[in-house]
């Protein structure tokens, strides 16, 4: 079967708690692994949020560099280093 790549975007702002199920997740989907890209787009997270999602080696970090962010400028970010169909 030919798989589509996806582009999957994570926006989140001190989200510890659930990234790491987040991101686990995704990569137990039943979908080939080198079809999947995860992007992480992260709104100023004070927390451990990035010190969770850089184990995953697999998953592109995207920063906002931004005083007021918002969702959109969120997947905005995430969406502009996408590379999936």
């Amino acid at each position: 079967m030919n798989y589509p790549k996806v582009s999957i975007i994570i926006i989140g702002l001190n989200v510890e708690k659930y990234i790491e199920n987040c991101i686990s997740s995704i990569l137990n989907l039943d979908y080939p692994k080198d079809k999947i890209e995860i992007i992480y787009s992260d709104s100023g997270s004070k927390d451990n949020t990035l010190n969770i999602v850089k184990k995953f080696l697999e998953v592109k970090i995207v920063k906002l560099e931004t005083k007021e962010p918002t969702p959109g400028k969120g997947r905005n970010a995430g969406a502009k280093e996408a590379t999936g169909e």
